[in-house]
């Protein structure tokens, strides 16, 4: 049997710190360019509804406006007016700060002032009868329901489709199906804590669009949104992780919860592929989610061990333990 390599092994980068200092950027950057303005960001989206903007915006209508230092004649705002928001043209600046506006398809200019502090943004661009969807989405609960249910099918599927080497397919056809049990209490609490997600991304994109102030309803929506996904992710990552368990149920529950067991005559390391030996079971599973590939596991016996595989096109990587037996 040729000597593991102990080469390049996959990164670790989803465990460690800079993951997290790139989603933290990656938020900063949002909540200052991309935010909402009711959380104190200079984005506004609105829902067209009536016929003063024809032809050039219709119900259903999605606009997405952004704060200016300044606004000039004929620029499309939004801006805030009797406890809604309007999109309407500026005609003129009376004052200082202070504009008239009017909808093109008026036949008059609008009888108010507009305050520069009321202006939510210039709209940047339209998007047609997209507003439309989230309408429906916050009156049809069917709707919302499907919707959903194509957002987590959407969220759990693979991000790239898996090339089998020749190798894998050949090993796939010797080989049989192993799932990992799931209690049922775990995974019905995984399948609440998704539809809360699910229920409050809906909540608070809905909110947004609508103009609703930060306080109360879209600050709730928000925080619903954060404990929910911070929840689905500890008890994800404590399930995952196999906490307290010993080898090789730990390794089957980090690489589950489906592999491929492989019977042990079958020789996986000897096909002239390089063969790198990964330090720890995370490591393969980065490798896993890396490719897009499935598990191999195969059982030793004299002594007893397990083998776990990831086999590409050039290298298989493997990482094995030794049968811990309980002491109970």
């Amino acid at each position: 049997m040729r000597k593991p390599a102990h080469l390049a092994e996959p990164s670790a980068f989803r465990h460690g710190a800079r993951f997290w200092v790139v989603i933290c950027g990656i938020f900063t950057l949002w909540l200052v360019f991309l935010a909402p303005t009711q959380i104190g960001g200079p984005v506004s989206l609105g829902v067209v509804k009536g016929t003063s903007m024809q032809p050039l915006l219709h119900s259903g209508d999605l606009v997405v406006a952004y704060r200016m230092p300044e606004y000039r004649i004929a620029d499309l705002i939004v801006y805030d007016k009797f406890g809604g928001s309007i999109v309407h043209e500026i005609i003129a600046e009376s004052t200082p700060g202070v504009f008239r506006t009017e909808g093109i398809h008026n036949q008059h200019h609008d009888s108010w002032n507009v305050r520069f502090a009321d202006v939510r943004g210039k709209v940047l661009f339209i998007v047609p009868q997209l507003g439309g969807f989230f309408v429906l989405l916050g009156t049809s609960p069917l709707f919302a329901g499907v919707a959903g249910v194509a957002m987590a099918a959407l969220i759990l599927l693979p991000a790239r489709r898996p090339k089998y080497s020749e190798l894998l397919t050949r090993l796939l056809e010797h080989s049989a199906g192993e799932h990992r049990r799931i209690k049922r209490g775990a995974a019905l609490v995984m399948t609440l804590l998704w539809v809360l997600v699910v229920a409050s991304i809906a909540a608070t994109v809905l909110q947004l669009l609508q103009g609703i102030a930060l306080y109360p309803r879209v600050a709730i929506s928000l925080l619903a949104l954060v404990v929910a996904f911070a929840v689905l992710i500890a008890f994800w990552e404590f399930n995952a992780d196999g906490r307290n368990l010993a080898e090789p149920s730990k390794s089957i529950a980090i690489l589950g919860p489906v592999l491929r067991r492989i019977p042990p005559e079958i020789d996986v390391e000897e096909h002239g592929v390089e063969l790198i030996a990964v330090k720890s079971a995370f490591k393969l599973r980065d490798a896993k989610e890396h490719f897009n590939l499935p598990v191999l596991h195969q059982i030793h016996t004299e002594p007893v061990s397990h083998s776990f595989y990831v086999v590409t096109e050039n290298v298989i990587y493997v990482w094995r333990v030794s049968e811990v037996k309980d002491q109970s």
